[in-house]
């Protein structure tokens, strides 16, 4: 009986683990706010931000948008907006301030 109590506890104590460490890490919701603020306020005449839709996760799925994780935090941030010589125009949204560990713009 001791055995199977050991090996029951064994078992709940992987999946445990399993299930918290194998979750795919999300934006930063302010984080995803400011980048559809951004979004909003450029024009992008070829399409190259096509795919930066409400329905997707940024750091995962958005093209130009680079992350770091917060491993403590469970947390992408985004570190570098690449969106030179896309032909875009428009303003950069005042959200942009909220992208706190932006380093490369």
């Amino acid at each position: 009986m001791g055995r199977e109590k050991a090996i029951i506890l064994l078992i709940v104590a992987l999946s445990t683990c399993f299930s918290v460490y194998g979750q795919e890490m999300i934006t930063h919701p302010d984080e995803v706010t400011a980048l559809e603020a951004i979004h909003g306020s450029l024009e992008d005449p070829m399409g190259y931000l096509r795919n930066w839709e409400k329905e997707k996760d940024p750091c995962t799925s958005w093209s130009f948008v680079h992350c770091l994780q917060n491993e403590t935090e469970g947390y992408q941030h985004v570190q570098e907006l690449r969106l030179m010589n896309l032909s875009l125009s428009g303003t950069l949204a005042p959200e942009l301030g909220q992208l706190k560990y932006m380093e490369i713009l």
